[in-house]
């Protein structure tokens, strides 16, 4: 009699617990689609689904956004922003000026900024190790992934160096991204006088979602206040030795010297104090760099931010493209916005090209991805698979005149529960480096033809379909 009573009882925890995760998921206002299929997944899967839910499914909750601290914005001259009439009488009439205007006032242009495309850890590993060395003043670096393996540790040898000469040296890394990194090796770094934080990090005894769904995937150096660094480049050996199951990892990051280094030192200290660092003090932005015309305007997103620069500034980008649209993204799966985008740009006579990985080290997300190709292929959209190892580059370049280059993949999570950043640029000289880097990646790249990606075996179109069905909870 009373294994029945434990079990009922059971049985009504586990449906109340049910109706309150469904009653939660409707009152989150989440699009029809990732709502209805939380909600089936809970219905079908009511054990795994609750625990799953839990995980991964939760928004940003109020609790966190209560703990978070108002910084107050960058002292700023008018040397420093581009106004809105600059955009309408200095821009041409294109994306360039649409994408800018999309996020005035609220994410400021600045103007005079030397830009240089970084290719691959060969090229962006010495490059931040020279800026390092020469700082004189401060390092903040902030990662989503810090290996403790050859890289990881050169560069940690060279901070704590850095921090015992009494520079202000400030590492900041993803709590989950990168578990791996032991407080051993960091504990070098810490008594030389450097600060390290973990964002979110997991813990067995405060298990809360927030701490597993919602990743810093940012990557972002400053070093004295002058120069920045982004893209998508973590720290790892596999940017510069061959990945044994993916092969050589090809990737873009970006450095900047100017105004726009201080709108990314700005993001770093909003991460550091919502990592439970303490505020500090930012100095007024530099000068524009002599000779140098980069438009810049700095994009980070998050769940902790009602509003969706990243996703709209790639959405408009690609719809108000006049003649070309080169796109590089490791892992896709669009929404309904960002698919129609792509396809009503290639049947208005767009030349919209997609370079994908054709290895991935996510296949669920690939297959996810390879699902929307037909329709893609359908409207004349070019989608090419690179085959010389894994393309983890997010970049997009438009007409020959406006930029892309950030952390934020094609993909929901990127959109809608990562941290993410993105920087928007308006510089001729980038966008033809971006356009030739492009094309050198598409010649080392097989395209895909529509009439034989449709005779793929059917049990790859299931698992691709099936896939695709996930798509709301990737």
């Amino acid at each position: 009699m009373y294994t029945h009573l434990i079990w009922i009882a059971a049985l009504l925890v586990l449906g109340g617990h049910l109706l309150a995760c469904v009653w939660t998921v409707v009152m989150e206002r989440r699009e029809p689609a990732s709502g209805l299929a939380w909600i089936m997944f809970l219905l079908l899967v009511p054990g795994f689904g609750l625990l799953f839910y839990h995980l991964i499914g939760r928004r940003w909750t109020r609790r966190v956004r209560r703990r978070m601290v108002q910084m107050a914005p960058l002292l700023l001259s008018d040397e420093h922003l581009v106004h809105q009439r600059d955009l309408l009488t200095r821009l041409p009439d294109g994306v360039a000026r649409q994408l800018f205007m999309l996020n005035y006032p609220r994410r400021p242009t600045t103007r005079g900024n030397r830009l240089k495309l970084l290719e691959d850890g060969a090229g962006f590993y010495p490059e931040l190790t020279a800026t390092i060395e020469s700082a004189t003043a401060s390092v903040f670096l902030e990662f989503y992934i810090f290996r403790p393996d050859g890289t990881g540790k050169a560069f940690l040898e060279l901070l704590t160096r850095k921090a015992s000469q009494g520079l202000d040296v400030r590492l900041l890394l993803d709590g989950l991204g990168s578990f791996s990194m032991d407080r051993k090796s960091l504990a070098p770094l810490v008594a030389a006088g450097g600060k390290v934080l973990f964002f979110l990090p997991p813990h067995l005894r405060y298990a809360h979602p927030d701490r597993i769904n919602f990743r810093n995937h940012r990557k972002i150096c400053c070093v004295d206040h002058a120069t920045a660094f982004t893209g998508g480049i973590n720290i790892g050996d596999e940017y510069i030795l061959q990945d044994q199951a993916l092969g050589p990892w090809r990737d873009a990051q970006l450095r900047l010297d100017g105004p726009a280094a201080a709108f990314l030192e700005k993001v770093f200290l909003d991460d550091w104090v919502m990592a439970g660092g303490h505020p500090f003090a930012l100095p007024m932005p530099e000068p524009t760099v002599t000779g140098a015309d980069g438009w810049v305007q700095v994009l980070p997103s998050g769940p902790d931010s009602t509003a969706a620069g990243i996703h709209e500034s790639m959405f408009l980008a690609i719809a108000s493209a006049r003649q070309r649209v080169f796109l590089t993204s490791p892992y896709f799966v669009p929404d309904p916005s960002i698919s129609m985008a792509l396809r009503t740009a290639a049947g208005r006579g767009v030349d919209v090209r997609l370079l994908l990985p054709s290895r991935s080290d996510m296949p669920l997300v690939q297959a996810a991805g390879r699902s929307y190709y037909p329709e893609l292929l359908q409207a004349g959209v070019s989608i090419f698979e690179y085959a010389s190892g894994f393309v983890h580059a997010k970049t997009l370049v438009v007409d020959g005149q406006v930029s892309s280059i950030g952390s934020a993949n094609l993909d929901i999570r990127s959109f809608r529960l990562n941290f993410e950043l993105n920087v928007i640029c308006c510089d001729q000289a980038l966008a033809a480096n971006l356009e030739q880097s492009f094309l050198r990646d598409q010649s080392r790249a097989l395209q895909i033809n529509l009439r034989a990606f449709q005779r793929r075996p059917l049990t790859q179109a299931f698992k691709e379909n099936a896939a695709r069905l996930l798509s709301p909870l990737l």
